[in-house]
């Protein structure tokens, strides 16, 4: 079942820390065939911080007010929702399928729009919590909140990639990436619509459009010719000693200091597990899929996994 950005799903919570007594559920932001983008909801306004949104009980069919923490939004396998949750069995949850698309729309805009505005001016034009004092009770329920959040998204992807057959020597790398993810907040991309801009003066088109693309070019290339140049300089050849290969040889000048070969970087453990599914897809003669997961983000390498390797329960 694919669900709806900006609908609200109950959480399975068999992954769920023992000693935590919240209750939580998760809005879902991305969602695709094999995973699901999710972050933590609760009922516990006195906990909502300022890059909390929340939802008042006008705005859902749920009729409760909610706090959303955008924050922790990370991605995972399918099996971390409740699964009889789609069965719609219970009034709260037939009530959370039965939320019109436009308004789960409208919910996961204002959740961006929460995280991408922060000045006085903008930040409360959408509900959202307040400033927590750091002995506060709130904030400490807060943090209280996030932590049994991260252990529930290292528990579901650990499950979920042992029911796939992986052995712990294989889980384990990708379980210290994944808690290192959790602990670092990055907000991710939003696209809150914008106040269109006034024409520019006439000549000023040319400059900005040049500056795009070499903004462009940098993001696009700039990984691949690192790498390149790195791979280059491992076996020996720097980008200064091809060029000097291709100058006139003149034998008067001074002569170069021969290129001393530096030993091949050891891989981190994650790259080998990244190169062993790279290898298995070339030999499968699946080489557009290989070459998409060689140049995958960490998140877009687990999405892949969970895509490549079917669960076997």
């Amino acid at each position: 079942m694919k669900y709806l950005p900006g609908s609200f799903v109950p959480l399975n919570y068999r992954f769920w820390p023992e000693s935590s007594d919240a209750v939580v559920m998760a809005m879902v932001t991305e969602c695709g065939q094999d995973w699901i983008s999710l972050c933590p909801v609760h009922g516990n306004l006195e906990a909502a911080g300022f890059m909390d949104y929340v939802v008042t009980t006008d705005m859902t069919p749920l009729k409760m007010q909610l706090a959303v923490m955008g924050e922790l939004i990370q991605p995972l396998p399918l099996s971390a929702i409740s699964q009889v949750f789609h069965q719609g069995n219970t009034p709260l949850w037939a009530a959370a399928l039965s939320t019109p698309e436009t308004v789960c729309q409208s919910l996961v805009h204002d959740l961006f729009y929460v995280l991408s505005h922060k000045k006085p001016q903008d930040a409360f034009k959408v509900a959202r919590g307040r400033f927590l004092p750091p002995k506060s009770r709130g904030f400490k329920q807060s943090q209280a909140l996030a932590a049994d959040w991260n252990t529930f998204v290292v528990t579901a992807w650990q499950n979920d990639l042992a029911a796939r057959g992986f052995k712990e020597k294989f889980i384990s790398p990708l379980l210290d990436e994944i808690k290192k993810n959790t602990r670092n907040i990055t907000i991710p991309e939003v696209h809150v619509p914008r106040e269109p801009k006034p024409p520019k003066t006439k000549g000023s088109g040319h400059s900005r459009g040049r500056n795009r693309i070499g903004v462009s070019a940098g993001r696009l290339g700039s990984s691949i010719s690192d790498d390149l140049i790195g791979e280059l300089e491992t076996i020996g050849i720097s980008s200064s000693s091809r060029m000097r290969d291709q100058d006139h040889f003149d034998e008067t000048a001074p002569k170069s200091k021969p290129v001393v070969q530096k030993e091949p970087k050891e891989l981190t453990r994650l790259e080998k597990i990244k190169k062993i599914v790279f290898d298995h897809l070339q030999k499968n003669n699946r080489a557009e899929e290989a070459a998409r997961l060689a140049a995958a983000t960490f998140s877009d390498f687990l999405k892949a996994l969970l895509h490549l390797f079917p669960r076997k329960d």
